[in-house]
């Protein structure tokens, strides 16, 4: 299971700044971004197949393939978060 640490007071980001891979907020603000990250999925993923009569099934099958191929691909990384810490790290 991932330990992330918490980055810096766990409320707030500071101008400039960013939270890494291994870093959360606290656990409210990390609640709620999930939040949104589900509702924004469910648009893609939910309401334009239903709105355009193509299958949810299907729409859900070749979502859960294309996360399991950019895993695969990028070993389990996300290159849009990858910076110069993270980078080096991988070396």
């Amino acid at each position: 299971m991932p330990l992330w640490t918490l980055h810096g007071n766990g409320r707030t980001v500071a101008p400039g700044e960013v939270v890494h891979p291994g870093e959360r907020l606290n656990w409210p603000a990390t609640i709620a971004i999930g939040a949104q990250h589900v509702v924004a999925m469910f648009g893609a993923t939910f309401l334009v197949p239903i709105l355009t009569g193509f299958p949810v099934s299907t729409t859900l099958l070749f979502s859960g393939i294309g996360t399991i191929l950019f895993l695969l691909v990028t070993r389990n990384s996300c290159p849009a978060t990858w910076d110069r810490r993270s980078r080096s790290s991988r070396r």
